[in-house]
């Protein structure tokens, strides 16, 4: 047997229960094909539902990590900072042990990324900005198996008219 997948081709196979040839474009092919097909459909919809709860995940985690920057802007160490970083790091390392992973640019300057995979939201101009900045992650870029899921939003701060986007 050349493959266990029907094949479009026309070559005769053994059947494993029966030891009788089957044609191509019998019934039992057909039905072989459609029961594969049909497997295919299923696992593909179960990957990408997964896909769609570590984005809702991620997306969540964002937000949370947005209010909690903006509750202390001040940088002023509390006793849930710790608890916050580490709970953090667990949820990344439990990304990573399932191959997915997330990335945030907040505080990058626009030169030093990838301009793949990013949309920019909203663009700020400033006059005491020397060069341009990302000020925040609206949603994180999402990675399964080094393909990207979801693309990272983006708000820029930049110096007028001296970088096009």
């Amino acid at each position: 047997m050349e493959s266990e997948k029907p094949s479009i081709s026309y070559n005769k196979r053994e059947s494993k229960l029966s030891g009788r040839t089957i044609h191509p474009f019998s019934e039992i092919w057909q039905f072989s094909k459609k029961i594969v097909e049909n497997a295919e459909n299923i696992n593909k919809e179960k990957i990408l539902e997964k896909h769609r709860i570590i984005i809702d995940l991620c997306k969540w985690l964002n937000d949370f990590i947005r209010i909690y920057n903006y509750i202390n802007k001040d940088n002023i160490k509390n006793r849930y900072q710790d608890s916050f970083d580490s709970l953090f790091c667990l949820f990344n390392d439990i990304l990573k042990k399932y191959n997915y992973e997330f990335v945030f640019f907040t505080g990058k300057k626009w030169s030093e990324i990838s301009k793949d995979n990013i949309d920019i939201v909203e663009v700020i101009d400033d006059e005491s900005a020397t060069e341009a900045i990302i000020t925040e992650t609206t949603e994180p870029l999402i990675k399964f198996h080094n393909d990207v899921i979801n693309n990272a939003k983006l708000i820029l701060l930049k110096p007028p008219k001296k970088e096009e986007f």
